[in-house]
């Protein structure tokens, strides 16, 4: 049944965006209705609200409607890897594992990863890291290298912010061949949206383009992005970045 609620997402996520792949910069989920229009089919809501899938209800802080993006990705650029970086409670981890082959999650808060070790114990398909995630991400990508990637960087709320570094690990390995989404993120136009910002050596950063733009650009040569809005606002906006030359598996 799980396995069916992903094809789903699949189904109707590409539905709304005909090949070749040119969704627009803002994609309102809240504008969207996403239910399945064949007959004999029951609306992805219901499949949402059913006991069975309680675990995605979580995902994406609270916006489990961004699964379809997801799986969008992993269905039209054949990608099998996700590492999500920032595992806190894994809810967002549970929906991943049920929709990419290896998945890699990464917490600093050695609490918080004995609980998803214990959650994923019977998936082989999770792996589940200890650690400040630019320093795995320097261990762990190497291995992984000529492999597309989706990588989901949320390692937020403590003294350090390692989303830029994280950045510059990427591009060391998987320039051109990965796409990134950054949650909490600022949206152009759209003050009504929370984002994250972080106060550094005395100075205001903001979960924004202006702050990643120098370094996405070591880790695509030329790349599409879009910002993906919830139907909550409180689940907050994510960015995503998309190489207009993607390496793909063959």
């Amino acid at each position: 049944m799980l396995r069916k609620f992903i094809f789903l997402f699949i189904g109707v996520f590409s539905a709304l965006f005909s090949k070749p792949v040119e969704f627009p910069q803002v994609i309102d989920f809240g504008s969207f209705d996403l239910r399945p229009s064949y007959a004999g089919e029951r609306g992805w809501q219901w499949y949402l609200r059913n006991a069975n899938y309680q675990s995605v209800l979580g995902a994406f802080n609270g916006a489990p409607e961004f699964g379809a993006f997801f799986a969008f990705l992993k269905n039209e650029y054949h990608i099998d890897i996700v590492i999500e970086t920032g595992t806190h409670l894994g809810n967002t981890t549970q929906f991943l594992a049920t929709c990419f082959p290896e998945v890699h999650t990464i917490e600093i808060m050695e609490t918080h990863c004995n609980r998803a070790k214990e959650i994923f114990k019977s998936q082989p398909n999770v792996h589940c890291h200890l650690g400040s995630s630019e320093k795995v991400l320097s261990e762990l990508l190497p291995s992984l290298i000529d492999k597309p990637i989706v990588f989901y960087l949320d390692a937020h709320w403590y003294d350090y912010w390692p989303l830029v570094d994280e950045i510059e690990e990427i591009a060391k390995t998987h320039k051109n061949n990965c796409v990134i989404v950054i949650d909490d993120f600022k949206v152009p136009g759209r003050n009504d949206l929370a984002y994250d910002a972080y106060v550094i050596d005395g100075i205001l950063h903001e979960c924004s383009y202006e702050y990643i733009k120098a370094h996405m650009e070591k880790a695509f040569t030329d790349y599409n992005m879009h910002f993906l809005l919830p139907k909550n606002a409180i689940a907050r906006a994510k960015f995503v970045a998309v190489p207009k030359k993607m390496v793909l598996r063959s």
